[in-house]
C-alpha cells in the first residue's frame, strides 16, 4: 500500500488514533482487530504514485521548492533503482553516464576479483558502478565531505554535467544559493581488499 498524505485532514484523526494504540486505549473488536480508518489517498500502481508525487515532472524540474517537498521512499536499494531510473526518464534533457573504477588493492589479489565481479557489486553507501544523471535531477550525497554542508544525506540538484566533474546547487534550504564542483575520490577500507 502506498499512501500520499498532503493536505488531508484525516491525518490528524490518524495520529491521534495512533497514539491511542500505543497506550493501549483502543477498541478491540470481536475477532481481536483493531480498526484505525482510512488516511489518504491509496495508490494501486508505481504510475499512478509517480504521477501523483511528480505531476508534470518535465514543466516542474527546475522549481527546487516544488522538488523539495516531494519524496518517494522505498524499503530496498532495488526499488529505489526502479523508481529512480524511470523518472530520470522523464526529465527532457539528454543524460551523462558515469562508471566507476574499481581495483584491488593488491595486484595478486586481481585474479580473485575480476573486473566484471567488482563492478557488480553496490554495497550500502556506495552508488552503483554505472550512474545516470540528468541536469536538474535530485541526488542524494553518500558520503561526508565537507561538514556541516556537504555530508551524508545531504540533498544536491544537479546543474551541469562534464566528463569527470559534477557541478550542483544544494537541495536544502539554509544553502539554496550556494553551488560546487565534485570529481571523483577514492574509497579505502582495511576490511575490504578493493578500491572503489
Amino acid at each position: 500500500m502506498r499512501v500520499h498524505l498532503t493536505g488531508d485532514a484525516s491525518i490528524q484523526q490518524f495520529a491521534h488514533n495512533l497514539l491511542h494504540l500505543g497506550n493501549g486505549e483502543m477498541a478491540i473488536d470481536n475477532e481481536g482487530f483493531i480498526s484505525l480508518g482510512n488516511i489518504g489517498n491509496i495508490i494501486i500502481t508505481m504510475e499512478e504514485l509517480k504521477d501523483t508525487v511528480f505531476p508534470n515532472i518535465k514543466s516542474n524540474f527546475q522549481d527546487k521548492k516544488w522538488l523539495c517537498e516531494r519524496d518517494i521512499l522505498s524499503p530496498t536499494n532495488d526499488g529505489v533503482k526502479i523508481i529512480n531510473n524511470q523518472l530520470l526518464k522523464k526529465f527532457p534533457c539528454s543524460s551523462q553516464i558515469y562508471k566507476s573504477v574499481v581495483t584491488t588493492v593488491e595486484a595478486n589479489q586481481a585474479v580473485e576479483y575480476p573486473t566484471e565481479f567488482l563492478n557488480s557489486l553496490e554495497p550500502s553507501g556506495i552508488p552503483a558502478h554505472k550512474l545516470e544523471l540528468k541536469i536538474g535531477a535530485p541526488i542524494l550525497l553518500l558520503r561526508n565531505l565537507d561538514f556541516p554542508a556537504l555530508c551524508n544525506g545531504t540533498r544536491l540538484i544537479v546543474k551541469k554535467l562534464m566528463p569527470m566533474l559534477l557541478k550542483h546547487y544544494y537541495f536544502n534550504r539554509s544553502f539554496s544559493r550556494k553551488s560546487c564542483l565534485h570529481s571523483t575520490y577514492i574509497t579505502h577500507t582495511i576490511r575490504c581488499p578493493i578500491r572503489i
